[in-house]
């Protein structure tokens, strides 16, 4: 055997090698070697979000959120070691085998058919621009369709809609229907005016769509943009090559995608701080127009509508990228201070636009809609019971879980850019990890979701970051590894890890959530079991889920061919079926026989002449509508209290009541009720589990611990008894 024939099953061999540990790599990262999914679902499930450990540890004091933060991050730290940290080992080992192989067959530089397209970006970037904008149609639009559809995958998207519903009537808010409390929704003001607690400009943006009632299509497209802005971003700051390699970056991420696919505002906020980024990089340049700055403010004043904390973090770090620059004496200052000018100028625009918005739908400058929906929702600590354990677990848990959503090898390389040592490489980190910083004193950074929304801001400058990371490693590794292209082996390597190992797992995950989830559910059935010709009401009584206020989806006007009404007390459910006597009539309850929600006629005997029965289960599911959509907790307890005059012993009635008191924080009172049913009834397990988090409010640990521990001997399982084993857990484990 001569040395040719032996330098090429080396080779063989080698390339056999290379292809195992990439495939081993995608099987880790997909998770199906290891316990069922290896943990898997805790990055990628739409339900995971940080706030879904606030629901393990809402009600413990500051050392109890402690230990079991202890215990989180052990599991955290497993399923991540296995899943990311082995199976990127083993991604990197497979090409660096490959590249060996590769650089022995002395035939020159491999996949170089890919060199055309990065003389095409800096002598053709319009045809490259648009060549990317038509692989974003074609591959995200037939996505929606499947994926996502018609659904809205949470109350935030219907409040988003909402809203351009009523721009297209010309106004800013609509008047609110009378009697206000059966039409509360989620996420949307109903005081008088009647308008969407988020900010106007994604709404704005909407109405393109709705007015021939497409809203889905809008994300579509303006993700299309957003790779072609990406890519003449990335070409602006440094070079086309640069530019070309992030929109691929950013194609590849699934949150990118999935983002794309719903009706959330974030891929219309990175657009806008695109084109922003774009143009101020454009106006440093002498042969930049006058009206590139100009442009860039109201670029960055309009991305203010859409979402003002993350535009002002973006608008703090350009400015002082600003002064350096001044400072600096690379450009003239006069010309610097003309231009930067004209762009707050351009700024202050969508700043006016903003505060005026706020003065006429809440009455001041300075009240946001969200503030007017809710006056406790605020940045910072102590808002929603948030401290620094929640929010550093919120950070742990997004930041861990934007590895799996972004594509392989993103953050890393960005890392590795800061070694270029130029002073655009350390803006754009600082881009990055300023947001991070910001959201770490916010209380939550989402639960639906596809993948960690609140960092999508600065996806953008990390796939520019990432790019300029790819093309210097790819340039050490040309000169170790001869007869190679290492930049296009791993674009190629990349795409295909991608596509077997992380988005077969997301992409299943995503289509279940948004044709199983409950809002989706209860929308389908309303419109599946009323009937398909006249208008109809529906009564929205009983949800195990308590988000009556979710379901309640109506549109400004109260005209559609479907209302929907929260259930309430006998007097306001006869005023709304007098209201819309001209319609047919329906409830919607949730038959726990059967385990799933119901559409019958409507019930509209007179409520003094019903049965004892059926007036304290109107009552119940009035209290608890009142309590959970509506908000009104003293209206809650008069309709409990209502219905105990009925059945003053009934331990159903006795427990809600017990709820509402405890979410008014009133602990003394429940505790009171709570051990009249634990003297009466010892047997009953489930009041344990209330009555232990109550001493526990109190103060009184040792009585709390053995609530819980009565309570896991009656073998409950479910959330409550996760919570309960953790709660007896830290009680045990603070004796010692």
């Amino acid at each position: 055997m001569n040395n040719t024939e032996n330098k090429l099953i080396q080779k063989i061999i080698m390339l056999i090698i290379s292809f195992s540990l990439f495939a081993l790599a995608a099987l880790i990262r997909s998770g199906h070697l290891f316990r069922g999914g290896g943990g898997l679902d805790f990055f990628i499930s739409p339900y995971t979000g940080a706030a879904s450990a606030q629901m393990l540890f809402h009600d413990y004091p500051p050392t109890g959120e402690i230990f079991v933060f202890g215990n989180m991050v052990k599991t955290l730290l497993l399923n991540f070691s296995i899943l990311y940290i082995l199976s990127l080992f083993l991604f990197i080992a497979s090409i660096y085998i490959a590249l060996n192989a590769l650089s022995k067959s002395g035939k020159g530089e491999v996949l170089s058919f890919l060199d055309r397209a990065w003389s095409l970006s800096e002598e053709k970037p319009l045809l490259i621009a648009f060549c990317l904008f038509l692989i974003t149609i074609v591959l995200i639009i037939p996505m929606q369709r499947i994926i996502v559809g018609d659904n809205l995958t949470s109350s935030d998207e219907f409040s988003y809609l909402f809203q351009s519903k009523v721009l297209l009537k010309g106004k800013l808010y609509a008047d609110s229907p009378e009697p206000v409390a059966p039409f509360c929704a989620a996420q949307i003001v109903n005081n008088g005016k009647w308008y969407s607690k988020y900010t106007t400009g994604w709404p704005l943006i909407l109405t393109a769509g709705s007015i021939f009632n497409i809203p889905w299509i809008v994300n579509c497209l303006l993700s299309a943009i957003v790779i072609m802005l990406v890519f003449y971003a990335g070409r602006e700051i440094y070079d086309g090559r640069t530019g070309l390699l992030a929109a691929f970056f950013l194609l590849l991420s699934p949150m990118f995608i999935l983002n794309g696919l719903t009706m959330y505002p974030h891929t219309s906020h990175l657009l806008f701080v695109l084109l922003f980024t774009f143009l101020f990089f454009r106006s440093l340049k002498h042969e930049g127009k006058w009206y590139h700055p100009l442009l860039a403010g109201i670029s960055l004043g309009f991305a203010l509508l859409i979402r003002p904390a993350g535009t002002v973090i973006c608008a703090f770090m350009f400015f002082i990228f600003a002064i350096i620059l001044l400072i600096s004496g690379k450009y003239e200052k006069k010309f610097l201070l003309k231009r930067f000018s004209i762009a707050i100028g351009g700024f202050v625009i969508g700043l006016t636009a903003l505060l005026l918005i706020n003065k006429i739908q809440n009455g001041s400058y300075t009240i946001f809609a969200y503030n007017a929906y809710d006056r406790a929702e605020k940045w910072g600590m102590g808002n929603f019971g948030h401290d620094y354990i929640k929010g550093f677990w919120n950070t742990l848990v997004s930041s861990s879980r934007l590895v799996f959503w972004t594509s392989v090898f993103m953050l890393e390389s960005a890392l590795i850019s800061l070694f270029e040592k130029k002073r655009e490489n350390y803006f754009l980190f600082a881009l990055i990890i300023i947001p991070i910083t910001f959201f770490f004193f916010f209380y939550s950074l989402g639960v639906i979701e596809f993948g960690p929304r609140f960092y999508f801001i600065f996806l953008g400058f990390l796939a520019i970051l990432a790019s300029r990371g790819i093309i210097a490693a790819g340039y050490k590794l040309s000169k170790k590894f001869p007869n190679t292209n290492p930049v296009h082996l791993f674009l190629v390597s990349s795409l295909l890890f991608m596509l077997l190992s992380i988005y077969p797992p997301i992409l299943e995950g995503a289509y279940k959530f948004t044709r199983g989830n409950s809002i989706n559910i209860v929308r389908n059935l309303i419109e599946s079991q009323t009937p398909l010709e006249g208008k109809s009401l529906v009564f929205l009584r009983s949800d195990p889920h308590n988000k009556c206020s979710v379901f309640n989806s109506n549109l400004p006007g109260l005209d559609d061919k479907i209302v929907t009404a929260i259930f309430l007390d006998p007097d306001t459910n006869n005023l709304i079926r007098k209201k819309f006597k001209d319609r047919s009539h329906f409830t919607l309850d949730f038959d726990y026989r059967v385990n799933r929600y119901i559409i019958r006629p409507d019930y509209d005997m007179p409520f003094e002449k019903r049965d004892g029965n059926t007036k304290i289960q109107d009552l119940t599911y009035s209290s608890y509508n009142y309590a959970r959509s509506v908000l009104d907790k003293e209206k809650a307890i008069e309709q409990i209290n209502i219905a105990l005059g009925i059945s003053p012993d009934n331990t159903d009635l006795l427990l809600i009541k017990a709820s509402i008191l405890m979410n008014m924080e009133d602990y003394a009172n429940a505790i009171t009720i709570l051990e009249k049913i634990t003297r009466e009834k010892p047997g009953e397990g489930r009041v344990y589990f209330a009555l232990g988090i109550c001493r526990l409010k109190t103060g009184r640990k040792k009585e709390a611990q053995d609530a819980f521990k009565r309570f896991l001997e009656t073998r409950p399982d479910g959330v409550n008894a996760i919570k309960a084993r953790f709660w007896l857990a830290y009680l045990q484990a603070s004796q010692k």
